[in-house]
């Protein structure tokens, strides 16, 4: 039986967004994943070694070698300098032969510099050069195309089931309840608590889901939490509390994603350079944490969530596969 191979972006992630962003690439990659046997490999853990590439790769590693498709899975991994202790990506020159042939899947990028030559000459011989990558905004689209792969921007994974259709769905005026969330590794103080001061005014109820190991530590740093309501940082623990009428207000994007799609409404702030870089896809639904003096009268004021993609294009890039 032929396999795919995907790229776990969720394997060793401290950040329960790639959980998120791996079961919505599993949704995508559905219409495939029914015709092979799949397989799977951590992106942010180290799966094979310099060693066993140069002698003689392990059984599970020649199986993925000679996959059909390998898609690398979603997450803002696409980095310029791949000599980074920090890159999500981890491979290198010497330990990527089982991957080569990767194909991106909605993939973002953090380029922050330009690109160096050992970063071109790993992502020339890992990625695809037959199949049309999938990257989640322009930043990416430009560094690919510019090393001469074929790309199309078609937005990040989780949002290609918000169509205008499915998004009809979702209410346009406040619920009783909210769920928010922080963000561990971008702090900032004085608006956090700002924004926890008005969630606290607008509802009668605060759930607060942990997304990343340490966004509880930094909740309880800026309030008590007697009036909130912690939910455990599992995805199946907030997928549950999704299915009761709430609101999503916080800074973390696909914690907010995740809730537009189980039809909730939906108020992103940005934080970063990656969420503004994806705010033109979602700009209903998304403000800067830096307008925050506005954002009790968004969650009072009826809006319409949109997505601003060209599912036509996404659809084009499913097709390659069939």
């Amino acid at each position: 039986m032929e396999k795919i191979t995907l790229l776990d972006t969720a394997i060793g992630s401290t950040n329960k967004g790639d959980e998120i962003i791996m079961e919505c690439a599993k949704e995508e990659l559905g219409y495939l994943m029914e015709k092979y046997f799949v397989l799977s490999t951590p992106t942010h853990l180290s799966a094979f070694t310099a060693a066993q590439n140069l002698w003689k790769l392990p059984d599970s590693a020649r199986e993925i070698a000679t996959s059909k498709y390998k898609f690398v899975c979603g997450t803002n991994l696409f980095s310029t300098n791949m000599l980074h202790r920090c890159c999500q990506w981890n491979i290198d020159i010497f330990n990527s032969k089982p991957i080569e042939g990767s194909i991106f899947v909605g993939v973002g990028s953090n380029a922050k510099e330009k690109l160096n030559f050992y970063t071109k000459r790993l992502y020339k011989k890992v990625l695809s050069k037959e199949y049309i990558h999938s990257v989640r905004e322009e930043k990416a689209y430009t560094i690919l195309t510019n090393m001469g792969f074929k790309c199309i921007n078609t937005g990040c994974v989780t949002l290609w089931k918000l169509t205008d259709k499915f998004c009809e769905s979702i209410p346009k005026s406040k619920a009783d309840s909210v769920i928010f969330t922080l963000t561990d590794y971008n702090k900032n103080p004085q608006k956090d608590k700002e924004m926890i001061n008005i969630l606290k005014k607008s509802y009668n109820k605060i759930y607060f889901w942990i997304q990343g190991i340490y966004d509880l530590d930094y909740l309880q740093s800026l309030t008590s939490i007697d009036d909130i309501e912690i939910i455990t940082g599992s995805v199946k623990a907030y997928q549950e509390l999704l299915n009761k009428d709430v609101d999503y207000v916080g800074t973390r994007l696909h914690a907010g994603i995740y809730a537009m799609r189980h039809k909730r409404r939906a108020i992103i702030l940005a934080v970063d350079d990656r969420m503004n870089s994806m705010k033109a896809s979602i700009r209903n639904n998304c403000m800067s944490r830096n307008e925050i003096s506005n954002l009790e009268e968004m969650i009072h004021s009826n809006f319409e969530t949109k997505v601003y993609l060209d599912f036509d294009l996404i659809e084009k890039w499913k097709k390659q596969f069939e």
